[in-house]
């Protein structure tokens, strides 16, 4: 069973209760991610994309979306982040919001109040019954020409 809300003016949020996991997409980017296509976590898990990093706990992958309803040449390109935690590592996670989470609102502040970041398009948390989070995910607009933060600073 699924439950949909909306948990702030321009998000919405898919829960299932069974599975203790939810996602957030921000509603300008929701015609990109419509729930018809991501009803659930997973569905984020196995978009196809170019993989970008590959280690044993973090995923990055970048991925082409066309918006729902327009022609197949207007795409748009994401990269989309998934943390992975092993069972001792997890143990940490109980009481704490997730490392998307935490990254999707700083970008969002960051985005607020006028600084030039990745734009956070969306964030996704699964937990285990006990609330540790086994993984998580975070969506941002991907920018054409852009550099890492350390090599800027080089």
């Amino acid at each position: 069973m699924k439950n949909f809300t909306m948990q702030m003016s321009d998000t919405f949020t898919v829960s299932t209760k069974s599975m203790r996991s939810r996602y957030q997409i921000a509603e300008a980017y929701s015609d990109y991610f419509p729930v018809a296509e991501f009803s659930h976590y997973d569905s984020f898990l196995t978009v196809p994309g170019e993989s970008l990093k590959r280690e044993p706990r973090t995923l990055v992958t970048l991925i082409r979306r066309p918006r729902q309803g327009s022609s197949a040449e207007e795409v748009s390109s994401f990269v989309l982040k998934v943390y992975k935690y092993p069972f001792l590592p997890r143990l940490r996670t109980g009481f704490q919001i997730s490392k998307a989470e935490r990254e999707f609102d700083s970008l969002r502040y960051l985005n607020e109040i006028g600084l030039d970041a990745a734009q956070a398009v969306g964030y996704g948390v699964e937990r285990t019954t006990l609330g540790f989070v086994r993984s998580c995910f975070i969506i941002t607009r991907f920018i054409d020409d852009s550099i890492n933060l350390s090599q800027w600073y080089l």
